[in-house]
Order: structure tokens, then C-alpha cells, then sequence
């Protein structure tokens, strides 16, 4: 949630993937207070454009398009010498989907 980690990692020649969610906000916070109010606060915001931000910080910069990317893309980023950032967007409203058949509780992330 901060962005200091990526100057560190980047100096200390870290070799780490990391996933960012983009869902434009909190989302699911505010699907749990959705299922537990039946309602939530405002949660939303502009994310970056997160590739940019990590090509900023001298990472290597991914985004996700279609859920087929996301294997080859892993599979490219775990090659790659030195920190990679993949954004992948999410809607938790598909939580309400597996909600629905038992896959998941109304407390679950």
C-alpha cells in the first residue's frame, strides 16, 4: 500500500514478483459491508497506471488483460532479473457468484 517498498527493492537487487489487484478502490471492503450492511462508505479511487509506476521505480511492468495472460506473463516475470509488478484487474462482485453456490462464506475475502 506504499510505494517506498519499490525504491528498496529495487536498491537491494530484489528479485520479487508482486500481483497488484486494481479494482479502482477497496473493493472488497466494500463487498463485506455490502454483505454485512447491505451497503458500504465510499471506497473508490484512480489507481496509477501501475506499470508505469514500477517502470518509474526501474522495475519491470506488467498489466493483465484477459485471464489467459496472466500464466504467461508469471511465467515471463519469474525469468526476469530484478523486481516485477503485475497488475490484474479484479471485480469482486464475482464473489456473490461463488457465494451463491457454497464456494465461498459472506465473511471471506
Amino acid at each position: 500500500m506504499n510505494v517506498q517498498e519499490m525504491e528498496t527493492a529495487k536498491r537491494v537487487g530484489a528479485n520479487i514478483v508482486v500481483m497488484v489487484w486494481m479494482d479502482g478502490g477497496l473493493g472488497s471492503i466494500m463487498w463485506k459491508q455490502d454483505n454485512k450492511f447491505g451497503e458500504h462508505a465510499d471506497l473508490t479511487f484512480n489507481n496509477p497506471d501501475m506499470v508505469t509506476l514500477a517502470k518509474a521505480f526501474g522495475w519491470y511492468g506488467f498489466h493483465v488483460s484477459k485471464s489467459s495472460d496472466l500464466k504467461p506473463i508469471l511465467s515471463k516475470a519469474f525469468t526476469l532479473d530484478g523486481p516485477v509488478l503485475i497488475s490484474v484487474p479484479v471485480d469482486y462482485k464475482e464473489n456473490d457468484k461463488l457465494k451463491k453456490f457454497g464456494k465461498i462464506r459472506s465473511g471471506d475475502s
